[in-house]
């Protein structure tokens, strides 16, 4: 009986990636974006410990396929919320403004740090 629950629970909290992944790529704007975000959260899709996978499928990012090699180290990833401003060439720096995630994952995909700023440094 529980192995039914458990599956029933593995496919609710993948039914709600897929909504939220879906009500993602169609957010209008940077604060919908955020506001999505900031209900995964609220709704335990991301946590510390949780699976960076989970932030793959809802941001359509890939950083479950680049782990960090050691299990020292902690790799860092970022969902921005605005595309930043492309530099038109290598002697001028990029633009990075608005709202995104950062966050840290270790070698097992694990979620180890995780902050939502719109300070750019």
């Amino acid at each position: 009986m529980c192995f039914g629950l458990t599956t029933f629970a593995q496919s609710s909290m993948q039914e709600k990636m897929q909504v939220f992944a879906r009500n993602y790529k169609e957010a209008p704007s940077q604060e919908k974006k955020m506001q999505i975000c900031i209900d995964a959260i609220n709704q335990g899709l991301i946590y510390l410990g949780g699976p960076v996978g989970n932030i793959d499928k809802i941001f359509g990012t890939t950083y479950s396929n680049e782990l960090p090699k050691s299990s020292d180290t902690l790799k860092t990833g970022v969902v921005d919320f605005v595309r930043p401003i492309l530099s038109p060439s290598g002697n001028i720096q990029a633009s990075y403004s608005g709202w995104f995630l950062a966050f840290e994952f270790d070698n097992l995909g694990r979620i180890r740090n995780y902050y939502l700023s719109n300070t750019h440094k």
